[in-house]
C-alpha cells in the first residue's frame, strides 16, 4: 500500500470524525446548559 494513499485516507477519515466529535461535545454542552438554566 502506498503511503500517500494511506495518508490521504486517514486524513479524510479523521476530519469528519473530529467534526462529529466537536458537534457532539457542543450538543452535550448546550444540553447541560439548558438543564442548569431549567
Amino acid at each position: 500500500m502506498p503511503s500517500k494513499v494511506t495518508e490521504r485516507g486517514t486524513k479524510g477519515r479523521t476530519i469528519p470524525l473530529s467534526l462529529g466529535s466537536g458537534m457532539s461535545s457542543e450538543i452535550a454542552k448546550s444540553l447541560s446548559g439548558l438543564l442548569t438554566t431549567a
